[in-house]
C-alpha cells in the first residue's frame, strides 16, 4: 500500500482491511464515495473500484497478466468500466509490448501555433 497517500487514508469516513495468502483488500468510504483497492500476493494492484452510489456512478478498472517490461512489472491487461447510472462503457486494452523512458521521435512536424512539450 505504499502508492497511497498518508492524508488521503487519515480523512477517510471508514477503512476496512482484509489479507490473505492470495491478496491484500482496501475498502472504505469517504463521504458519499465507495472505494475497494485489492492487490495480488506479489503487491501488485488488480482492482480499484470507486462507486457513488446515491448517483449511480462507476469507476473500476482490473489489472491482469503482468510482465516484465524494461525492468518492470506491468499489466498487460487492463478492463475498465465506467458508468453513470444510464449508460455503461467497456473497454479492454490487451499491450503486446511497452517500453520506458525511451525517447519517442516525431516524424512530423508541428504547426508554429503549438507548442512542443518535452
Amino acid at each position: 500500500l505504499a502508492n497511497l497517500s498518508v492524508n488521503l487514508l487519515s480523512d477517510i469516513d471508514q477503512v476496512n482491511f482484509k489479507q490473505d495468502s492470495m491478496s491484500v483488500q482496501l475498502d472504505g468510504k469517504l463521504n458519499e464515495l465507495d472505494f475497494l483497492y485489492k492487490l495480488n500476493n506479489n503487491n501488485r494492484p488488480y482492482q480499484f473500484r470507486l462507486a457513488q452510489l446515491s448517483k449511480k456512478q462507476l469507476l473500476e478498472t482490473n489489472y491482469g497478466e503482468y510482465a516484465m517490461a524494461s525492468g518492470q512489472e506491468f499489466p498487460m491487461l487492463l478492463k475498465m468500466i465506467i458508468s453513470d447510472g444510464r449508460q455503461e462503457i467497456k473497454t479492454e486494452i490487451n499491450f503486446n509490448k511497452v517500453t520506458f523512458n525511451e525517447p519517442v521521435e516525431m516524424p512530423f512536424s508541428v504547426s508554429s501555433r503549438y507548442k512542443v512539450i518535452r
